[in-house]
């Protein structure tokens, strides 16, 4: 049996990690940033944009799941002239200041699409990517952009075409890093005006001095406006393809299959020839086509379409590349679209907390800077914990950093934080 004696006189922060994350954040200057880039609150506010952004950042590295969960972590950690981190009261009266009016676009059959186009908070999104990876304007990058369902059944979400109803919000990510974020309601498919959401992301990139050298895009990105506007900004795209299986029966009299292998192993057929992007200017917008076709395992039905095969196409500006190479490029776009899965579960894009796609697209930015921020740490820490590598999930960084019990004492007319770790937290402080 268990004895238990409850002491409340004594204050053991569970989340002592919080503290050294603030202290690594302030000697980098990122809260001054952060401060310089969005616009200026009241003279009279007691919290700044700094306060508010990272405040919401330590409660999601704390466990948090809710932007509610923020007024626990507050009462946690809170320590005057250390740390006091913003009640979500203050978080929801910022994103309704920051909140931009919805872009309302009407099609032609009367169907009302909500675009959320939250330009000073991207360019400041970007500048904090940047500032904590300056290699971004040093070399060219990989770009990948997608779209995702955001689940939520909020005052202003519309029916999403899976998964009930939500938003579509699109995202631009370098690596892990998003750097460019749109609000769409759930009713607007991904390919709708896609090439005007790319010209905007691309552009506040490019203003910042970031290079783009490569764009990878799912099919929704097959349209030959898109494809025009991509490569008229000198950005080699790598496109899948729509529909190849019924490219593949299209000219199947004219395919000569060639063979090779991708990482090594795994055998592909393929065929790579000259092509065109689709639309009115197909002519004037020439492409590399590679089809290709995966046989099979032999435990895999038989589909009645595709028959013993799985095909694939990439359109692309590649035309250095092997075909291999081509292929294993693009599929690399994979982590792109884990991304979505670390904001959604890691940093609670599968919570929007308010009513409104403004609102709402204000808080996915807020949440986007806590994961720059966050990959940031992993490489500010990872030499002295070595469990914590820059793949780790923030469970494990929970687990392994921020969860070390810790106590405020007074001594010498200073606040000393007294951790109770063999860790080598003092490491960070020494040279963080």
């Amino acid at each position: 049996m268990i004895s238990i004696v409850k002491d409340t006189k004594n204050k053991i922060i569970n989340q002592g990690g919080v503290y050294f994350i603030h202290e690594l954040i302030k000697q980098k200057g990122i809260d001054k940033l952060i401060n310089n880039n969005l616009p200026g609150r009241h003279s009279q506010a007691v919290y700044n944009d700094s306060d508010i952004i990272l405040g919401l950042s330590y409660s999601i590295y704390s466990g948090a799941g809710f932007l509610e969960d923020l007024n626990f972590v507050r009462s946690q950690v809170n320590k005057s002239g250390v740390l006091e981190l913003p009640s979500t009261d203050v978080v929801t009266y910022r994103t309704r200041q920051l909140a931009d009016r919805d872009v309302d676009y009407k099609t032609k059959r009367g169907i009302i699409h909500n675009f959320n186009i939250p330009t000073k908070l991207n360019q400041a999104l970007i500048k904090l990517g940047t500032q904590l990876n300056p290699q971004w304007k040093d070399k060219g990058q990989t770009l990948d952009y997608d779209n995702t369902i955001v689940v939520t059944t909020k005052g202003d979400s519309n029916r999403a075409y899976k998964d009930g109803c939500g938003y579509q919000p699109g995202a631009m990510f370098i690596g892990r890093n998003p750097v460019y974020i749109e609000g769409r309601n759930g009713n607007s498919p991904s390919n709708y005006q896609m090439k005007e959401t790319l010209d905007r992301g691309i552009t506040l990139l490019e203003e910042e001095g970031v290079k783009i050298k490569y764009l990878r895009i799912d099919t929704a990105g097959c349209q030959g406006d898109v494809m025009k506007c991509i490569k008229g900004k000198e950005i080699i795209y790598y496109i899948r393809g729509s529909d190849p299986v019924g490219l593949w029966k299209l000219l199947q009299n004219d395919i000569k299959w060639k063979r090779g292998k991708t990482s090594g192993t795994v055998s592909v057929e393929y065929w790579d020839r000259q092509w065109y992007a689709p639309g009115k200017d197909s002519l004037e917008n020439p492409c590399r086509l590679i089809l290709y076709r995966y046989k099979r395992k032999p435990e895999e039905n038989l589909d009645l379409f595709e028959g013993e095969y799985r095909y694939y196409s990439i359109l692309t500006t590649d035309y250095d590349s092997t075909v291999t190479e081509v292929i294993e490029f693009y599929n690399k776009r994979g982590s792109a679209e884990q991304n979505f899965d670390r904001l959604k579960n890691d940093f609670n894009w599968s919570h929007p907390p308010f009513n409104t796609l403004a609102q709402n697209t204000v808080y996915l930015i807020f949440t986007a800077m806590a994961a720059v921020i966050y990959y940031w740490i992993l490489r500010a820490i990872g030499k002295y914990f070595k469990e914590l590598d820059e793949n780790i999930r923030i469970k494990r960084f929970i687990l392994f950093f921020v969860n070390v019990p810790a106590k405020w004492i007074r001594q010498s007319r200073r606040n000393i934080l007294k951790i109770y770790t063999t860790r080598p937290y003092e490491k960070l402080l020494a040279d963080p």
